[in-house]
């Protein structure tokens, strides 16, 4: 949750390579890491949760064939959380509600 995490940011790429899917090229990743670096910048990190309901299932991607937990977000914490993306990518203060989680750290 600090800037400072993205001066090893290759170490957490590797640290967490196949735990999720994106369309980004390794190289956009990197170049992305170093514009922040160089740039800085303020920084207002908030968090939100997905609540819902969790149960083990067969069929996952990595692993079809092993019973894994899922957690399934529930309607209202999805429609929550879509919000608060659509507001931060409109360029509007994302004002996380109480019951939905809180913020985390501010960063100068």
């Amino acid at each position: 949750m600090k800037p400072s995490v993205l001066s090893q940011y290759s170490s957490l790429l590797s640290a967490i390579e196949g735990t999720f899917q994106t369309n980004l090229k390794s190289s956009d990743i990197t170049s992305l890491a170093k514009m922040q670096l160089d740039k800085g910048g303020k920084w207002t990190v908030k968090k939100s949760i997905l609540y819902g309901t969790s149960k083990k299932a067969k069929g996952g991607l990595m692993m079809p064939n092993t019973e894994l937990y899922y957690n399934f977000p529930d309607q209202k914490s999805i429609d929550a959380n879509t919000k608060y993306i659509k507001d931060m990518l409109k360029g509007e203060d994302v004002q996380i509600a109480d019951t939905d989680s809180n913020v985390t750290a501010h960063m100068d």
